[in-house]
């Protein structure tokens, strides 16, 4: 049985190819290509507008690539925005606000699909990476606070934050948040559509003015593409861990109290006010070790944005596929432990859905090993990367003996099947 997946424009197939398994510690995103933004009429101007900044969305969704370098890698390049929606239409918010004049005002939204397949060629041509809809959740541990007072964010302690943030420090800066994000003018150069105009940033009109951090932080997180977990801070969270853990970035009783939220990615911070400025210092945590970075604003919502944002791109980059690097290499893999035909459909849409696979083959089925012939279109890294993060492969050492050959070869990885 031969599955093809047409390299280059076609292997970015693979990506999008959504599958039904129960994955445990990584999460299928939908709607990759999707984005609803305000407008403010139904004029071809201001649709014209939102189809600028919604794909130069997309694209940061579809790459995980810092804002500022999609901006101007998109400005470099010869296109026009529209030809990439598929469908558009247009609804009103269910949330009516009600203005100073006692009147409803509700907001005007344009819902945008791309075209997956004509975005994932785009990026391809300006040698960007894809990142696949197989993403892993993320589990954020952050205390936040002064000397005196520290709380960890979370919904038993939204009140006492709000009051922390809304007596120490500017909260909002006139009501709007500063990411990272470029944003297109209505003005139109020759070659493209886009403008990466970056003191005009709109990415951050989507979140809007939420006066709660987790909302937040969770649009944040959807906007681009990475699902998180708080921590739920009942008993069992409060006996394995206090603020005092966080505060100090220690990994070691981060990692044991996060075991039972079965999360392969923890993001831990520390947002400390000091003077008028927020200094965020972050921890990701993952199978290879750690990796530490810092940020410091006037505004806390600033100060979380950059650090949340830095560490999405870092887990973007383990996980994605440069098109432009991609290679033809053909390996042999076995896999032991197939019990039956479901496991076999189940271990054929894992295999279509990694972005590092271009085509694979199944060579044969004896018993319960299965040997599947597999051509990697990126490094061999990536696709291990995306097995262990999904839990249904457990890599095995090489045999001693016992091992069959396929005419002068023999496999080169083995793994059994734990797909329960």
């Amino acid at each position: 049985m031969k599955h093809y997946i047409n390299t280059y424009l076609y292997t970015a197939l693979a990506i999008f190819i959504a599958f039904n398994t129960a994955v445990l510690n990584a999460k299928v995103i939908e709607g990759i290509n999707q984005i609803t933004l305000p407008v403010s009429d139904q004029t071809s101007k201001a649709r014209n507008r939102a189809i600028r900044e919604g794909l130069e969305l997309v694209v940061i969704r579809m790459t995980g690539r810092p804002a500022d370098e999609v901006a101007q890698t998109l400005k470099a390049t010869n296109f026009r925005s529209s030809q990439f929606i598929q469908r558009f239409h247009y609804e009103q918010s269910t949330d009516a606000e009600i203005n100073n004049i006692g009147n409803q005002e509700v907001q005007l939204n344009l819902v945008l699909v791309f075209d997956e397949l004509a975005l994932a060629e785009l990026i391809g041509k300006m040698n960007l990476p894809i990142w696949g809809k197989n993403r892993p959740e993320m589990l954020l541990w952050i205390a936040i606070g002064e000397q005196s007072q520290r709380f960890i964010l979370g919904a038993d302690n939204k009140e006492a934050l709000n009051k922390l943030v809304s007596t120490k420090s500017s909260y909002f800066n006139n009501n709007t948040f500063q990411i990272d994000a470029q944003v297109n003018s209505d003005n139109e150069e020759a070659g493209n559509d886009l403008d990466a105009d970056a003191n005009n940033s709109e990415y951050l009109r989507l979140v809007g003015t939420e006066d709660d951090l987790i909302n937040h932080l969770e649009t944040l997180s959807k906007l681009r593409g990475l699902p998180l977990i708080f921590p739920l801070l009942d008993l069992q969270d409060e006996l394995a861990l206090d603020s005092t853990d966080i505060w100090g970035l220690f990994d070691q009783p981060i990692k044991s109290a996060s075991v039972r939220y079965q999360s392969d990615i923890i993001l831990a911070a520390r947002v400390e006010l000091i003077g008028e400025s927020w200094l965020s210092e972050w921890m990701l945590i993952n199978k290879d070790g750690t990796e530490s970075w810092q940020f410091s604003s006037a505004q806390l919502a600033t100060s979380l944005d950059f650090g949340l944002q830095h560490a999405i791109e870092l887990v973007a980059a383990k996980f994605s596929v440069v098109q432009d690097d991609m290679r033809s290499e053909s390996t042999l893999v076995s896999i032991s432990n197939i019990q039956s035909i479901d496991d076999v459909s189940r271990l054929e849409q894992f295999l279509k859905a990694q972005a590092s696979i271009g085509h694979f083959e199944i060579v044969s089925i004896k018993n319960d090993l299965m040997y599947i012939d597999i051509e990697l279109v990126g490094q061999v890294e990536s696709l291990l990367q995306s097995i262990n993060l999904s839990r249904l492969l457990t890599k095995k050492a090489r045999p001693n003996q016992g091992f069959p050959m396929f005419g002068q070869r023999i496999p080169s990885l083995y793994f059994q099947w734990q797909g329960q």
